[in-house]
């Protein structure tokens, strides 16, 4: 899978399909592109470039990762938290 910056649009696209990245996620996309991909630092960032808490910004994070599980080839039958 690869990530590209069109246009001022994010996509992602694997061997088969692209698929654009919701505008309300583009933040999230500029912060792995910086090569942060620990969760609390991914929260840190969005609570500073959201103005929101560290809950919501762990809810968006949480939401970006079920809305795109499927595309980049993660089963959402996995749990995303270890029992």
């Amino acid at each position: 899978m690869t990530v590209k910056k069109e246009n001022g649009e994010w996509i992602l696209r694997n061997q088969e399909e692209s698929m654009y990245v919701a505008k309300e996620d583009c933040r999230i996309m500029e912060i792995m592109e910086q090569g942060i991909c620990e969760n609390n630092e991914m929260i840190r960032c969005l609570v500073e470039r959201n103005g929101t808490d560290e809950v919501v910004a762990g809810f968006l994070l949480a939401q970006f990762m079920v809305d795109y599980m499927d595309f980049i080839g993660v089963s959402q039958e996995n749990s995303l938290i270890d029992p």
